[in-house]
């Protein structure tokens, strides 16, 4: 199945909304391993592009009261959401709001989750985080075979969710990228990416992290 496009920035209130209150207790659960496993940095500096609405960076920065976080995404919705988030919650994590080719900071570690499929041209991707760390840690969907296999995997892991929220997990799940695209992107580096199985093996994900 070919790649299909979608949106780089998520700027309808009502979408941005639908994706708020959509269940992501897995995927944060599993984000905190990830980094407990492969960077567990406790003290200095993360960046995370594409932050979203922040729910991975509160709980982050609970498990790390020292470290310092700061969030870049380029929706204002997600960054107004964000930043009303994350004030009523942890003084430890920053939201601001930027395309990623106008980015300029530097960190001990870029984080992302659930972006890369959103880029139209993934080496803009990782042409920023390359600028900001040395290390990272990038996680999100890997592409279905099919668009019969797309739908069946919004039903089973969407099923109780708004519309709007399913409608955006499908069209994401066609803007994903293949293993083997995956693979191209990261052939100059000394990245690792290791494959992950859903609960309901339908469902592929990667982890990419390492030093570039």
């Amino acid at each position: 199945m070919y790649r299909t496009l979608e949106s780089e920035l998520m700027q309808d209130p009502a979408r941005v909304h639908a994706f708020q209150v959509g269940t992501k207790d897995y995927s944060v659960k599993s984000f905190l391993e990830f980094y407990k496993t492969h960077v567990n940095l406790s003290t200095g500096k993360i960046v995370d592009l594409g932050s979203g609405t922040g729910e991975y960076l509160i709980p982050l920065s609970y498990l790390y009261p020292k470290l310092e976080i700061v969030g870049y995404d380029g929706s204002d919705e997600m960054v107004k959401l964000a930043r009303g988030s994350v004030e009523t919650a942890t003084s430890h994590v920053q939201i601001r709001h930027a395309e990623f080719k106008d980015i300029i900071d530097t960190a001990d570690c870029v984080v992302s989750t659930n972006t890369l499929h959103h880029m139209h041209d993934p080496k803009i991707f990782w042409d920023t985080a390359k600028r900001i760390s040395k290390q990272c840690l990038v996680t999100d969907l890997v592409r279905p075979e099919s668009v019969e296999q797309a739908k069946l995997i919004v039903q089973q892991y969407a099923e109780h969710e708004p519309q709007m929220f399913k409608d955006d997990f499908f069209n994401s799940l066609l803007a994903a990228f293949s293993e083997e695209e995956l693979r191209q992107q990261l052939e100059d580096t000394n990245l690792s990416i290791q494959i992950i199985n859903g609960r309901f093996n339908t469902l592929k994900s990667f982890l990419i992290f390492g030093t570039f």
